[in-house]
């Protein structure tokens, strides 16, 4: 195979539009690959060997250093009713009024990976993932959702009467309740995940700290290929 033939596949299968582009897939600069192009001869065994090689080693490189990518970190929480009133929302979005909130709630619209909500000292209260619906769609839906394993203890204090009476009088004892993460997260961590990395990730997060947030399941890891 000429190496001008090569070059012309790569383009057409990555579908890019230059040499350039194509070399940094493989890992050649843009003037090696002319050199290629205008080589008369045939490609050896051995430069398509070192190809492979190459490009096997460039693509674990940028593999690790985009799986996990931080989108923001202990954000604070704005929580705002949604447009039908239904429900609470993490942050204001409206475009006009909150321009940064709304480019964050289109950014976490495209994305998925992992996510985590803290309370006002930034101790973790739960964490989830997402790999086929939208990071601010299932972020939303677990704002919202009463979990049996995440309770306080809360006093019941009259909110009718006549006039007030000091619990000296009357005793109001803390009971403990399930309450949804609306009502006590303050912060939340959004970070991109690659895809088939998600799931073990959530996996070993939710496992190293079992004693601290309130995932009731305790996922397993997956090692299927």
């Amino acid at each position: 195979m000429k190496p001008k033939e090569l070059i012309d596949k790569l383009k057409s299968t990555f579908e890019v539009d230059t040499d350039a582009a194509v070399g940094n897939l493989v890992g050649l600069t843009g003037g090696r690959l002319s050199q290629w192009r205008s080589s008369k001869g045939k490609l050896t065994t051995r430069q398509v060997a070192s190809l492979i090689r190459r490009t096997v080693v460039l693509a674990e490189k940028r593999a690790v250093k985009t799986a996990v990518r931080p989108i923001v970190e202990l954000y604070p929480i704005e929580r705002t009713s949604s447009r039908q009133e239904v429900n609470w929302e993490i942050i204001p979005s409206n475009k006009a009024k909150h321009p940064l909130q709304h480019e964050l709630r289109q950014y976490l619209e495209g994305a998925k990976g992992i996510y985590f909500f803290y309370d006002s000292g930034g101790k973790i209260l739960y964490t989830g993932k997402t790999e086929k619906q939208t990071l601010w769609k299932e972020m939303n839906i677990a704002y919202n959702r009463e979990r049996q394993a995440h309770k306080v203890y809360q006093v019941d204090h009259p909110k009718r009467g006549a006039s007030f009476t000091p619990a000296w009088k009357k005793i109001r004892q803390p009971r403990s309740k399930i309450v949804c993460l609306h009502d006590s997260a303050k912060y939340f961590s959004v970070y991109e995940v690659s895809t088939e990395l998600i799931a073990n990730l959530e996996a070993m997060i939710i496992r190293a700290f079992c004693n601290d947030v309130s995932n009731v399941k305790m996922e397993k890891y997956e090692f299927k290929l």
